[in-house]
């Protein structure tokens, strides 16, 4: 299935995986049997990762983001990256600037200087007096920096956005540049709206907007410096036909700025325990790689989810709400 002039092919490209769930510590103990399959819930052992990094190679080559609580910590992530690598895959790693010590960059600089992302959640803060807070995270952000500027690899920051606060970022954004850092990485990790219909619909616009505003946030970052949400993609709209003009995104005749929604397009995101989802702040599930055997390719070419994603192109908020929307099948059967 392919949309005439879409740009494109629905493969996946971009694959977060969250390896670790947010009370999880890598040195917990859940990995102490790697040869063995953990019932469900439970973390991925380190056989059921390799498992999973085979069946994405066998799909496509996408970029593959490991993230999580502390995935530092666990004793297997080394193996994990390096078997990727051997496939083919390109391998980042998420983590806190408190993790990112001179052992560890020393153990994984044979995969690049590209392979570290700093998690600054919750550490670039406002103050009124220092521009940023300098608090213990802080600090050890700035010498995490630093540290990696001295052993050569590029500084990369990310962000796990929980809500649309666009002062938040824009602090993130300034400290990206003034710290002349090499990208900054959004990931839109919002949850669904639990508010009633129309306060609901509302808040999912609001979402569109605060995109939007990225993009112009965008338009002031230094030409040597990335920054976009993970999940989406930015381009001219024709407002005649309603889609992107062509495979850059240009068109002379274009009539606005627009983003469009990736999830499951060229988009997924896999859980802890294995659970495929379209994005991260998207509940329905299209699949369970422990309990298909580990066949990443069945599920991105087959899940119902991801096929009704395909049909056309949309805005985060218009895919939020095509998937609060039950298909014509299930609204079928709904009223049986």
């Amino acid at each position: 299935m392919e949309l005439e002039n879409g740009f494109d092919d629905f493969k996946p490209r971009l694959i977060v995986w969250q390896l670790q769930s947010e009370g999880e510590s890598g040195g917990n103990g859940v990995h102490a049997s790697p040869d063995h399959p953990h019932p469900p819930g439970l973390p991925l052992s380190t056989r059921e990762c390799l498992l999973i990094i085979d069946a994405i190679a066998r799909t496509s080559k996408p970029i593959v983001v490991l993230t999580g609580n502390t995935i530092m910590a666990r004793p297997d992530l080394h193996q994990i990256v390096e078997y990727g690598v051997a496939l083919g895959l390109k391998m980042i790693l998420e983590a806190g600037p408190e993790e990112l010590t001179e052992e560890v960059l020393r153990k994984f600089s044979q995969f690049g200087p590209r392979i570290f992302r700093i998690l600054v959640g919750d550490v670039i803060v406002e103050d009124m007096q220092t521009r940023y807070r300098h608090s213990t995270r802080f600090e050890a952000l700035e010498a995490t920096v630093n540290r990696m500027n001295a052993a050569g690899f590029e500084v990369h920051l990310c962000v796990h956005l929980k809500k649309p606060d666009v002062r938040s970022l824009a602090f993130d954004h300034d400290y990206a540049m003034r710290r002349k850092v090499n990208g900054l990485y959004c990931h839109l990790s919002f949850g669904p709206s639990r508010r009633s219909n129309g306060k609901r619909r509302a808040a999912d616009e609001n979402l569109d907007l605060f995109i939007e505003e990225i993009a112009q946030m965008k338009s002031f970052s230094p030409d040597q410096m990335y920054f976009s949400p993970q999940c989406v993609r930015y381009g001219y709209h024709n407002a005649e036909h309603g889609q992107p003009a062509d495979p850059d995104g240009f068109h002379h005749n274009a009539t606005s700025w627009h983003h469009w929604c990736l999830a499951g397009r060229t988009y997924a995101f896999i859980g802890p325990d294995g659970t495929v989802r379209a994005c991260a702040g998207l509940e329905p599930s299209c699949g369970n790689l422990r309990s298909n055997g580990f066949n990443f390719k069945k599920i991105w070419e087959s899940a119902s989810v991801f096929m009704r994603l395909r049909s056309d192109f949309r805005s985060c908020s218009q895919t939020r709400t095509l998937i609060k929307t039950p298909s014509p099948r299930q609204h079928h059967r709904n009223r049986q």
